[in-house]
């Protein structure tokens, strides 16, 4: 690559960093509001949660970051079905989510780290009880 692409990729590396930081910091303070949130702060804090999970994991896979964007997938598909209502709010869902969220930005300070296929299914079962 050249120094004009090679500083071309390091600035969109740095903007999907900084960006992707400020999206889990506004997914985990929604989720902390979920839990005292009445129904209709509900319903708009899972459909910006769930915005904010989308985005991130479509900007993750946009910059080559695979682990990332494949974290986001099931948390993704779990908020798309509480906006769906086919899922219940639980406390328990609510941690799970945080929980994952906050294992999530391991990923972000260090986006070169990736899961073995082993690890990715540990991840992704965390969720199947829901």
């Amino acid at each position: 690559m050249s120094d004009h692409a090679d500083r071309m990729k390091k600035e969109l590396v740095q903007a999907f960093l900084t960006e992707a930081r400020n999206q889990v910091e506004t997914i985990l303070a929604n989720l902390v509001q979920l839990e005292s949130a009445d129904d209709a702060t509900k319903t708009a804090l899972i459909e910006q949660t769930f915005r904010e999970m989308h985005n991130l994991k479509g900007s993750a896979k946009g910059v080559g970051y695979r682990t990332i964007s494949a974290l986001c997938h099931p948390l993704e598909d779990l908020l798309s079905s509480l906006k769906r209502n086919q899922l219940s709010l639980s406390e328990e869902l609510i941690e799970c989510l945080i929980s994952s969220v906050v294992g999530l930005e391991k990923f972000i300070d260090n986006p070169d780290l990736e899961l073995s296929p082993a690890e990715m299914e540990s991840e992704k079962a965390k969720f199947a009880s829901f």
